[in-house]
């Protein structure tokens, strides 16, 4: 069995590997959160930009949480392999982007005196909507971590950096830049927020990548065809965006596909709500109805009629779209990419943090749609499906959960909707004009099985 690492890479041409001297790259990039997310998107990047000529910077990921991921990616001395899947083409290629993996808590010194690096240009995040707030802890949140590197840049005399938030969260670079301050000042360092303010960019930013949990099964195939054992092995889809407002990184970015454009609001509230709020919708959809990949989901013919109504007739028309995007055609898109049968997308996997996610892709847009006064049917379905899978699902990951799960299981459905629509530590409440209809939904979830109440619509 011959696993990947530093030693014989290169050997493994079927995979792609790099060309370009992966020895000596000084770190331009400190990644917090070393998910498959980042590997198989961000890292995908500043894998071109390497592999062009136009960077020689590498990039350093951190996991927050658990050392497992970057323990795992450091006994392969950081290398690893992104299969691109459709149908039965697979395109592998071998990434050396990465040239460190760093769990925080234990490598805070080495982090803190790379962020005092003249080579480092850019901060880069991918964490769970829960990420974003600020502790009373040491360091024991993202916003407090990335003001004490800051801070040591600062004190280092250092020039600022592109600090870039890559999670689906709206105007996720002003979120993440008030809560930078919001923990710098913490701190009590003299000038510190002055200078945050004045030499860093917090860029809004938009991401799209479908990049699944990668499986044992997938690991061992892997190696069975392509004669070597990568334990950090992704699988994901050919396509992948990347939209940044403009800032210094587009120099280190350039010609990697990267969109640079003055207001990213308009693909940000695209993605957000075409595309994560119908992949939310399959994932309850589909734990309701007992499937398991979202690819089931979009597949079943009632399901997929569903969301192509959802996103057509009422997720498309709650906002204006960015010039030269037609937002139908946008969805229908999605609907193609998310039945790709390789990805293998749990619904499970998706359905998590739905207390967290809903508040950023269906509660807005259904206050929207209601105060330009146009149909909710779709909708009000969706966030009742929701509601349904709070009340009857026994595996429900949720930072809410336990708050909102006996409220859901009220058996009157207008209370029930009500109570937990209006729990106060959700971030964005639906508008009372919503609760009748989706009330009305939630009374058919529980009279009849969830396809049969999708046809009836």
């Amino acid at each position: 069995m011959k696993h990947l690492n530093g030693s014989n890479f290169a050997t493994f041409t079927l995979a792609n590997p790099p060309t370009y001297d992966v020895s000596n790259l000084p770190i331009g990039v400190i990644h917090l959160g070393l998910g498959a997310f980042h590997r198989a998107h961000q890292a995908a990047y500043f894998e071109s930009a390497l592999r062009n000529g136009t960077s020689k910077l590498a990039i350093a990921g951190v996991s927050q949480r658990s050392s497992d991921v970057a323990d795992l990616l450091a006994a392969q001395d950081c290398f690893y392999t992104v299969n691109e899947r459709s149908g039965s083409e697979q395109s592998p290629k071998i990434f050396g982007a990465i040239r460190q993996a760093l769990f925080y808590p234990r490598d805070r010194a080495a982090l803190i005196a790379m962020s005092e690096s003249q080579a480092l240009t850019a901060i880069t995040i991918t964490a769970t909507e829960k990420a974003y707030q600020v502790t009373d802890g040491h360091e024991s949140d993202l916003p407090s971590r990335i003001a004490a590197l800051l801070a040591a840049r600062f004190e280092a005399k250092r020039g600022g950096l592109s600090i870039i938030s890559c999670d689906n969260l709206t105007s996720n670079g002003e979120l993440i830049k008030k809560l930078v301050l919001e923990a710098s000042a913490k701190l009590d360092k003299h000038g510190l927020i002055n200078w945050i303010e004045r030499e860093n960019y917090f860029p809004n930013s938009m991401v799209d990548r479908i990049v699944p949990a990668i499986t044992a099964e997938r690991i061992d195939g892997f190696e069975a065809e392509f004669g070597y054992r990568d334990e950090s092995l992704l699988t994901t889809e050919p396509f992948t965006q990347w939209a940044i407002e403009n800032c210094p990184l587009s120099q280190t970015l350039a010609g990697t596909g990267v969109e640079f454009v003055d207001d990213v609001a308009g693909y940000e509230m695209t993605k957000i709500r075409i595309f994560n709020g119908a992949h939310s919708t399959i994932a309850y959809l589909g734990e309701l109805a007992g499937l398991k990949f979202i690819a089931d989901g979009i597949a079943n013919p009632a399901i997929n009629s569903f969301i192509a109504h959802l996103q057509e007739d009422e997720l498309a028309k709650s906002f204006t779209s960015p010039p030269g995007m037609d937002p139908i055609e946008y969805a229908k898109r999605i609907r193609k990419r998310i039945s790709n049968l390789n990805l293998r997308h749990r619904c499970q996997q998706i359905a998590m943090d739905g207390s967290l996610k809903l508040t950023q892709r269906l509660f807005p847009t259904i206050n929207d749609l209601l105060a330009k006064q146009l149909p909710t049917q779709y909708i009000a379905t969706a966030i009742a499906v929701w509601l349904r899978y709070l009340e009857i699902n026994d595996r429900i990951s949720d930072p809410l959960a336990a708050e909102l799960v006996p409220l859901a299981r009220n058996s009157d459905v207008a209370i029930a909707t009500k109570s937990v629509l209006t729990h106060e530590k959700l971030l964005v409440k639906v508008n009372p004009g919503n609760f009748e209809a989706i009330a009305q939904a939630l009374e058919k979830l529980r009279s009849k099985p969830v396809l049969e109440v999708l046809t009836s619509l």
